[in-house]
């Protein structure tokens, strides 16, 4: 599991509980000045989309060139 900006997130329960997962659990924020952040990803990530969760953490957009265009409109990006 990897909680990107908050340590304080850190729960062994919920680890558990998304390490047997298979889908990518993120919390995304998009800010109102437009700045989008994810806030926690799950290491999923790595299987589906091939990212590490740090990059995304960097570079938001890397995650929505991913992404069908069709299914950006419901997906946020």
């Amino acid at each position: 599991m990897y909680a990107l900006k908050y340590p304080e997130l850190h729960n062994p329960f919920l680890e558990s509980l998304v390490a047997h997962a298979p889908a990518v659990i993120y919390q995304y924020v998009l800010h109102a000045n437009g700045r989008e952040e994810f806030v926690y990803v799950s290491d999923y990530v790595r299987e589906i989309f091939e990212l590490e969760p740090g990059a995304i953490e960097l570079h938001p957009e890397l995650i929505w060139k991913r992404v069908h265009p069709d299914d950006r409109a419901v997906s946020g990006g």
